[in-house]
């Protein structure tokens, strides 16, 4: 604790400090081996966006290309040299490539020229020179792009317009390119620096260029605002010239080879010991941009940790989960469960062709839900037909975000599915919100799917070839969740006109790197104004640490911060649109898309002919639409259609005490079940229904009315079925010691009656104690003397014991006098 006060403490701030990645230590929560290395799991940022690139699900290619469909040409736009040039500051890195071309067409022809943009990146400039003409980018609102665009066509001139892709991917058609010309294109992205642990990265993959050798010059210019220790540029040996003094550092690569191998410059910083800023001033007005960083270094030991968290566990019920998959992951979800705190909410989730939960929402764990959720465990079976995630995380991700609850999600899985891409997709844009963790049961499981999901929502993923070792491996994650954190962030500008982003500012988490960003609309009166940060820290205290920002001492060289901040800014704006939950935002988008050359939902580029001649423009362009890229074809399930309640009749049912009849009927669905103690029921909605449950089924065509006897009752409309189900529990096997040991425990982390353990005598020194004290320390004791070599499975549960115990010792005036009381227990037992 006192570590944590320390780190947070006020202190004087420098004139100007310029926090950059503040070193990432382990905190001093105990991790085993195995632990550490699956913490290490968590991938740089652009290690998506490189997969979808390998596997070719992001479009590759950077660079103009003929698009003359008529004859089969080949690309005879030949790159005959590429520059880069990027500017690394400590938030963003703005790159400009210059890439000439020799058009080895013989006719005029209209060329695309398309790239890849990675997450937290966007095009800001754009311009293409030929012929003495110099087209140019201009930045519009999209309507009125779009009739600049129809005028310059109807009137005999050149025009060229880009919109935004859905695939995030910029994209557009130059017409009627001389032949045999020289064709040079300069473009310029603005992006968030990529991180990882306490490094910085620059990043290019091989496949945004083409794989033929061409002229490559490297230039790279890095400007921390602390000092930097090394830049290196991995797996690259030869042609690189690299020097660094003080904050300032150079990288040129040069090579005739072009991009054979992806290009990865890491730069490391010198540490900062406290939460800094970095400042900039508009050049061209009195606004400033400002970015707020830093990597907390969480000293804590494991039972001074008492934080808030919302625990979602998402678990495959489809066919091929049968047998002993299903049955360890239901041991898999008691040890979950019990490794909660009281501090936690808490919900179970099925999945298959549709999906059920146990709560309508997550609900705060104590001794009533914990054995509602223990009985729920106990009934879950591989009988909900085949494998539909994304449906479910859409109801998850759905339900509102509660910032004091920081949402983690574990999702346990053996096969593929149909929309994996989408799904990723989908996940991704909630990374500020949830923390997905993904286990990848068997042999033919998507890996992809279990890398992108986690990757995507900067989580951790296991892959698990023996269900023998389940509970183990997903409790070494679940340890990773448990980690200190710092959640619930918030900034108190105190006064200052400003433009957050984002809006929600996600947890930090154990190795990330935090980073705020804003738009101050005017300088205040004072030349430093104090700003402060709050959050809740891993004790379950408020931190607090103010920021003394000091305004004559911002950057004027550029407006790169600004552009950034605009960027994130944008992007909070859409988010809101897509969950509908702002109508009214296109204004505010338009006006930073203009201000800021940034194209949006809401703004596009036009490209636009300047007569450099002096002569008038008779050349007329014919009319070009933007093409989209084509969507990714995917495979077909065949289970997704619904066709007739046949679809039911060969189903099997497995572990039922009986079997459930069913009937029909074509009319209005009922109403929503209710959930009840001890009789938990469902209600699902679906297009999909086929497989929903593996039950054998009669078919009644009654008039609306279930037979007095069924157990399930089904009503179609319109193709949607709603089920309600009344659980019928099955039988479960007798459970070993430890596992029933872990069973006996309470939602505090207590022990009152342990089954057929037999407690030991209580000794003298824990007589003035309460009984639970005592038999909550022999079973802690047992579980470390007799099953050590399970630790990983309950390391978790005997923490939030010994947190028990400290509590009722302080209240008894005995702080410190656990090490004894253990050591007694152990020689009773």
């Amino acid at each position: 604790m006192k570590a944590i006060k320390a780190f947070f403490k006020p202190t004087t701030s420098p004139k100007h400090t310029s926090g950059q990645n503040v070193a990432a230590d382990l905190c001093d929560l105990t991790l085993d081996e195995s632990t550490y290395h699956s913490a290490k799991q968590q991938e740089p940022s652009y290690s998506l966006f490189f997969s979808r690139l390998d596997s070719k699900r992001v479009q590759p290619f950077v660079g103009l290309k003929g698009n003359n469909t008529a004859i089969h040409l080949g690309n005879k736009f030949q790159l005959t040299s590429l520059q880069i040039d990027a500017v690394v500051n400590d938030a963003s890195v703005t790159t400009v490539y210059t890439q000439k071309y020799r058009n080895g067409f013989t006719e005029p022809v209209e060329a695309k020229y398309e790239m890849p943009l990675a997450p937290n990146a966007a095009v800001s400039n754009f311009v293409v020179t030929y012929n003495d003409k110099v087209l140019v980018a201009q930045i519009k609102e999209k309507a009125q792009a779009q009739n600049e665009y129809s005028d310059a066509i109807a009137s005999g001139n050149q025009a060229f317009m880009v919109e935004k892709n859905s695939s995030g991917s910029f994209t557009t058609l130059i017409g009627n390119l001389p032949p045999t010309d020289e064709v040079t294109v300069s473009l310029t992205v603005v992006s968030e620096i990529g991180t990882h642990l306490d490094r910085l990265h620059f990043c290019l993959h091989r496949f945004m260029f083409i794989q033929t050798p061409f002229d490559l010059v490297l230039k790279l210019d890095v400007q921390l605002s602390v000092p930097i220790e090394s830049i290196t540029f991995k797996d690259h040996s030869t042609g690189v010239d690299t020097t660094v003094d003080g904050h300032n550092g150079k990288l040129t690569y040069t090579t005739s080879e072009g991009v054979p191998k992806n290009i990865i410059v890491d730069i490391k910083p010198q540490p900062v010991a406290q939460p800094s800023y970095f400042l900039e001033k508009g050049p061209t007005d009195d606004t400033y941009a400002l970015g707020l960083n830093f990597y907390p270094r969480l000293h804590v030991t494991p039972d001074e940790v008492d934080q808030a968290a919302e625990y979602i566990f998402l678990v495959d019920c489809s066919g091929s989960m049968s047998g002993s998959v299903i049955e360890q992951a239901k041991l898999a979800l008691e040890i979950l469960m019990r490794s909660l705190t009281e501090r936690s909410k808490f919900n179970i989730w099925l999945f298959g062709s549709d999906f059920v939960s146990l709560f309508p929402e997550s609900k705060l764990y104590n001794d009533e839900t914990l054995d509602q959720a223990s009985k729920y465990i106990v009934g879950i079976d591989a009988n909900l037909g085949g494998t539909e995630l994304l449906p479910p995380m859409k109801a998850i991700l759905g339900n509102p975000y509660d910032p004091q609850y920081p949402r983690q999600v574990f999702i346990l899985t053996d096969g593929e599915v149909s929309q994996r891409d989408e799904l990723v997709d989908f996940v991704g844009k909630e990374a500020n919100t949830t923390r997905i963790f993904t286990f990848g049961i068997g042999g033919g499981v998507d890996r992809e799917l279990i890398v992108g999901m986690s990757r995507a929502c900067k989580g951790y993923y296991e892959f698990i070839q023996d269900e023998s070792d389940m509970e183990e491996r997903v409790m070494t994650l679940m340890n990773v969740a448990l980690e200190p954190t710092v959640s619930n962030i918030k900034v108190d500008w105190h006064g200052l006109d400003v433009l957050q982003a984002p809006k929600l500012i996600r947890p930090v988490f154990n190795l990330e790197r935090m980073l705020i960003y804003a738009l101050i609309n005017k300088k205040p009166s004072k030349s430093s104004v104090t700003i402060t940060i709050t959050a809740d820290g891993p004790t379950g205290k408020e931190l607090a640490y103010p920021i003394e920002v000091h305004f004559d001492t911002a950057q004027t060289t550029s407006n790169k911060l600004h552009t950034l901040t605009a960027l994130m800014a944008i992007r909070d704006y859409e988010e809101e649109e897509r969950k509908g939950s702002h109508t009214k935002n296109k204004d505010k988008i338009v006006a930073l898309g203009l201000k800021y050359h940034l194209v949006s939902n809401h703004t596009s580029f036009v490209v636009v002919a300047e007569n450099t001649s002096g002569k008038p423009v008779e050349d007329t362009l014919k009319v070009v639409n933007v093409k989209q890229p084509e969507p990714i074809e995917q495979e077909e399930d065949v289970n997704t259609t619904f066709n007739a309640p046949t679809m039911f009749l060969s189903q099997q049912v497995q572990g039922f005490t009986s079997i459930p009849s069913v009937s029909a009927t074509m009319c209005a669905p009922p109403s929503p079940s209710i959930l009840r103690s001890g009789s938990p029921r469902k209600r699902t909605t679906s297009n999909n229904v086929s497989q929903i449950l593996s039950a054998p089924v009669q078919l009644d065509m009654c008039e609306g009315e279930a037979l007095d006897d069924c157990k399930v009752s089904y009503s179609m409309c319109k193709s949607q079925m709603y089920v309600e189900e009344e659980r019928i529990i099955p039988t479960v096997k007798e459970s070993n010691e430890m596992m029933e040991l872990i069973r006996s425990q309470k939602a505090n982390g207590s022990w009152s009656s342990v089954g057929s353990f037999k407690v030991p005598s209580v000794a003298s020194i824990a007589k003035s104690l309460p009984a639970d004290v005592w038999i909550t320390l022999c079973v802690i004791c047992k579980l470390e003397s007799s099953f050590a070599d399970k630790k990983a499975q309950w390391q978790a549960i005997v923490t939030k014991a010994i947190k028990w115990i400290k509590q009722q010792l302080t209240k008894a005036s005995m702080a410190d006098k656990y090490d004894q009381l253990h050591e007694a227990a152990t020689k009773a037992l």
